[in-house]
């Protein structure tokens, strides 16, 4: 086992493999080539009975489609929109466009439009624009099957989001906007297959932990670059919060690009701009026009180590107030309340992500509801879950067992862990994929074998008592483990052991070795 020395709270990646993952009907799990880079890597709650099922995409090498790949790739860099928005002045379409929660009727479709060159996000600028979408079963938009018309405002910071209904099950689309006399990039989306069929794989890019100052997004481009995926996963910290310089390799955060807004984020303005910042680059623009997203969210789409009613990385009280001083004798500054940061943290994720508005499970300290299934034929099942909004406050430290092994404590909540033990107990799909933000493994370790290095990361290096090492993962609360786990072994169902159950992990920014 091998770690990074963390700079702040966690360890930190310098080398990640954004891993290419299929299933199959024998077990298999692809991962790609190292690649050096710092990143990597519907909305709705739904019921047993009411969860629509999807479908895997073939296998397909896009590249060998002859003319037609010409006009797609030109169409997707944006070649036919270039002499209209120099004509414009901007161009209403900086952010490119996105797809993602894909079922087998159905895809979501995002773009964020420019009204004016002033209007940017988070400025609370313009006025409301029209425009019209499409979708087509070529690239060129001979075969139109849907087009419409939006409207957005600043109410929504300007950005677009349909639900592209009555759609073929496993089938390929093509997207665009159109806007101020402009047309936007081209995207690319695929629906799930049909509930009954059988696919021979489901293949996708797992991604996670995407700070924009720690490099560049150079794991998205390689992925953007395949033609063999079905849509990408993304299992949080989407966007990092910190002011520049404050979070990353050290010597390197922020002094190859820093985030806008500069300085750490905690209002609605200053959520849609960080996002904005993200959706820019160019690597990861590209991939979301490639392939549709599923999502999840971590702590860093609000602030570090977020639980239902804080952060560590947030301090409570009027904002702007002094409330105290550090260690270091600086004055420490109050950022509000924390169900305002977050509600509105959440809210500009909704704005600037593809995935679909929730309905409300009225669950305690909720503001949204991420956790959703989705279906790919009777081959998997895919469950996004939410480790944050439910979950009670961390230990104190890896030492405070009677925190780790209370029952009392909650990562997922109840409502969360009912929904997730019941659909694992009753899939009847081969595969059954957990989109999970933190890890499940245990990772426990002997502090005096870490010598003084145990001092890093809070430890007592005099002890030889197993501890684990990050109670902010499954780590720090044992009942909801045991939970989890117990129904997948059949523990207490009354039903056989759930198989093929895999956890896709984020947050860790480590390698194993």
């Amino acid at each position: 086992m091998a770690w990074n020395t963390p700079a702040m709270g966690k360890p930190h990646h310098t080398h990640l493999k954004p891993a290419v993952l299929t299933t199959a009907d024998c077990p298999l799990i692809e991962a790609e080539a190292e690649i050096n880079t710092s990143t990597a890597a519907i909305a709705r709650h739904e019921d047993l009975q009411t969860i629509p099922r999807g479908s895997s995409m073939p296998r397909r090498d896009f590249l060998t489609k002859g003319s037609a790949t010409i006009a797609f790739l030109v169409a997707f860099q944006g070649v036919g929109k270039r002499a209209e928005a120099a004509d414009l002045g901007f161009d209403p379409f900086t952010y490119g466009v996105a797809s993602g929660d894909p079922l087998q009727d159905r895809v979501i479709i995002w773009t964020r439009v420019n009204p004016t060159a002033a209007a940017t996000p988070g400025s609370g600028l313009g006025s409301p624009v029209r425009g019209i979408w499409e979708v087509s079963r070529n690239e060129t938009f001979t075969q139109r099957v849907a087009t419409g018309r939006f409207v957005t405002s600043v109410a929504t910071d300007h950005t677009v989001k349909i639900d592209v209904s009555k759609l073929q099950s496993g089938t390929e689309y093509y997207y665009r906007f159109h806007a101020l006399g402009v047309y936007s990039p081209v995207g690319r989306m695929r629906t799930a297959p049909a509930a009954v069929s059988n696919p021979s794989s489901v293949r996708f890019g797992l991604v996670s932990c995407s700070n924009f100052e720690a490099g560049y997004f150079t794991a998205y481009r390689h992925l953007a670059q395949r033609n063999d995926l079905d849509f990408i996963l993304h299992v949080g910290d989407y966007i990092y919060e910190y002011a520049n310089g404050e979070y990353g390799p050290d010597g390197f955060a922020g002094s190859t690009r820093a985030h806008i807004p500069a300085t750490e984020i905690t209002t609605l303005s200053d959520y849609r701009r960080r996002h904005a910042c993200y959706k820019a680059d160019p690597d990861l623009c590209n991939l979301h026009s490639r392939y549709s997203f599923i999502t999840t969210w971590d702590d860093h789409e609000t602030a570090n180590d977020a639980w239902r009613d804080g952060a560590q990385n947030h301090t409570e009280g009027p904002a702007g107030t002094v409330v105290g001083q550090d260690a270091m004798g600086n004055d420490i500054i109050a950022e509000g309340a924390w169900p305002t940061r977050k509600n509105v943290g959440i809210q500009a994720y909704y704005e600037w992500m593809p995935l679909r508005p929730p309905a409300a499970t009225g669950s305690t300290g909720e503001s949204r509801a991420i956790y959703r299934k989705f279906s790919f034929g009777i081959l998997m099942d895919l469950f996004m879950l939410d480790l944050r909004q439910y979950r009670s406050k961390q230990p104190a430290n890896q030492a405070d067992t009677a925190a780790i092994n209370s029952n009392s404590r909650t990562l997922l909540g109840p409502q969360q862990t009912n929904w997730l033990q019941a659909n694992l107990l009753f899939s009847t799909a081969r595969w059954k994929m957990l989109g999970n933000s933190v890890q499940i493994a245990p990772v426990y370790v002997i502090p005096s074998f870490l010598g003084n290095a145990a001092a890093l990361f809070g430890l007592d290096p005099t002890s030889s008592t197993p501890t684990p090492f990050n109670v902010d993962s499954w780590d720090g609360y044992n009942e909801s483990r045991r939970q989890i786990l117990g129904a997948i072994a059949g523990v207490g169902t009354g039903r056989p052991p759930v198989g093929n159950c895999v956890f896709l992990t984020g947050d860790i920014h480590s390698n194993f070795s």
